[in-house]
């Protein structure tokens, strides 16, 4: 067999190979022997991972759970006060109907009363589903595509434009990207005393709306009501000989009325039920309890020294109506939630709100508060995700420590994995793209990448030290480093531009995409840099 003639673009390549891997020994030559070059770049790179990691710390990288971008869709909601109808409800709703009709940003819209979406969170503050109450209507929007604004700057339109709507308490959001996270920012109160909790959401709340990038602030308490509490005066119905079960048996009557007798059919039973009339101008049965506490007070009821007035012996006073009371551990809780602006920025406002906290709240010592919400959701998916990192670097070592027996040859590879960390936060503040759950996927991904690097160069060292026959150890390194040198640059290349695309194929999975290339730049640069080093510097032995 002959072999095929070498082309120009062979002799090219190999040419350019050859001077690559020159110029990069000539480099890790000049730093191997080097004691204060070498201290430089290990302790260098250290100090770059913990500069880097306070990047969220100082602002350069935002943190999300997942990021809010452009979306097809935002969400409407209304409120009214707890108990109102239906009808009127819809009412309302339709006012901001008549709104929406003047934008040619809006493609179509469908109204839902009676129920709160689940895109935009359910009725209560913490509540990430829909809940159905008449009080509630909301409005799902399709935007047109071709419009020439973004969906969060629709938002900030609407909100905007719905200002002016003074007669219900009206919210425009848009969902995030990936699962429903519910309300962004939620600060929860725990304790017995519900007198005292319920104060602090409303301090609270005073506390979010002066905080910038903040909107739609709201407490748990906004679904209670007012009621009537009428109590019998036990002192003037003793005197007048009447008995508390009879003035309350009279309000029953006159309230909910009394169940007479029922009607026995086939089908069903139907109870009767006698009431008084205390609404002379009913349009139907229904309406005969539609009354006032003036006209309970003008009932008569029998004595045995006569009729007197049911108000003679009544005490009415208006009162605060829970209409549920959440606990939580046992506990009562109340919470005041926000959603966020489009400039707004939920680790801002968390740290902004735990600084006037601690000066303007006065929380007891037998109440707890707690800041949930979106916040609580990326601590718990954080710390789930670098337990899940951890899992992996310690199957990795025992991988590592059966294939070099070698615990030291183990670590020198695994030490690459963390410092990646160094080119995915620089990545993220170039790009402008937030620390969120995909960004932080990609670090759990490159993990498993980065470390092959580091095995091919350390096998391909130990291999030669094991035919070395007493060769000096730098150019046992030397010349390990420069034969690895043009495939892991070439596995580099090819894995960054098979991921390249993905950074235009959706927002969700840029960060991931941006995370991966960044990092695996950054850590091959390590990994041909601080690995052979440390291999030099303490090569171990070979068994």
């Amino acid at each position: 067999m002959r072999r095929r003639d070498t082309n120009t673009f062979e002799i090219r390549q190999a040419f350019y190979t050859e001077k690559l891997q020159g110029w990069y020994r000539n480099k890790i030559n000049s730093i191997l022997g080097n004691h204060l070059r070498e201290r430089m770049w290990i302790w260098g790179s250290v100090l770059a991972f913990l500069i880097t990691l306070s990047f969220p710390m100082i602002g350069l990288v935002q943190v999300e759970f997942f990021a809010t971008n452009d979306q097809d869709f935002v969400i409407i909601s209304t409120e009214l006060p707890e108990g109102t109808v239906l009808s009127h409800t819809d009412l309302e709703i339709r006012k901001v109907e008549e709104l929406l009709y003047k934008y040619n940003t809006i493609e179509s819209f469908l109204v839902t009363s009676g129920q709160t979406s689940a895109f935009a969170g359910g009725g209560s503050a913490n509540d990430g589903s829909a809940s159905s109450n008449s009080k509630f209507a909301n409005i799902f929007v399709t935007l047109s595509e071709d419009r020439t604004i973004t969906s969060s700057e629709m938002v900030e339109v609407l909100r905007a434009d719905f200002s002016k709507i003074n007669t219900s308490i009206v919210r425009v959001s848009q969902a995030s990207d990936g699962p429903p996270t519910g309300t962004p920012v939620v600060i929860n109160f725990l304790g017995e005393n519900l007198e005292d909790i319920e104060r602090l959401a409303a301090d609270t709340a005073v506390i979010l709306e002066d905080i910038s990038g903040t909107t739609d602030v709201t407490t748990s308490a906004k679904n209670d009501g007012t009621q009537f509490i009428i109590e019998v005066d036990t002192a003037k119905a003793t005197e007048l000989g009447l008995d508390a079960s009879v003035i309350s048996q009279t309000l029953r009557a006159a309230v909910s009325g009394i169940e007479a007798t029922s009607i026995n059919s086939t089908d069903e039973d139907i109870d009767v039920m006698v009431s008084l009339n205390l609404n002379t101008t009913y349009l139907d049965a229904h309406d005969t309890n539609r009354t006032t506490i003036d006209s309970l007070n003008q009932l008569s009821i029998q004595t045995p020294n006569g009729p007197i007035l049911l108000g003679s012996v009544l005490k009415t006073r208006l009162a605060k109506n829970n209409t549920a009371i959440s606990h939580e551990d046992t506990k009562r809780v109340t919470s005041a939630s926000a959603q966020l602006s489009a400039d707004g920025n939920l680790r801002e406002v968390i740290t902004e709100f735990k600084k006037r906290a601690e000066n303007e709240l006065v929380i007891p010592e037998t109440v707890s508060m707690k800041i949930g919400g979106e916040n609580q959701e990326n601590d718990q998916a954080f710390k789930e995700m670098f337990y899940a990192l951890i899992v992996g670097l310690v199957l990795m070592l025992a991988i590592l420590v059966l294939q070099f027996n070698s615990y030291r040859h183990a670590l020198y590879v695994l030490s690459v994995a963390p410092l990646a960390l160094i080119g995915i936060m620089i990545g993220l503040a170039i790009t402008g793209k937030a620390l969120s759950f995909p960004s932080l996927m990609g670090f759990i991904a490159l993990t498993g990448i980065v470390v092959n690097n580091s095995i091919i160069l350390i096998d391909t060292i130990n291999e030669i030290r094991k035919k070395g026959n007493g060769r000096d150890m730098k150019e046992i390194v030397l010349e390990g480093v420069s034969l690895r040198l043009r495939p892991i640059l070439l596995t580099t290349i090819t894995t960054i531009i098979g991921i390249f695309p993905l950074t235009y194929a959706s927002d969700l999975w840029e960060p991931l995409a941006w995370s991966i290339i960044f990092g695996l730049i950054f850590a091959v640069f390590l990994t041909l840099v601080v690995v052979p080093v440390l291999y030099y510097r303490k090569p171990g032995l070979l068994k």
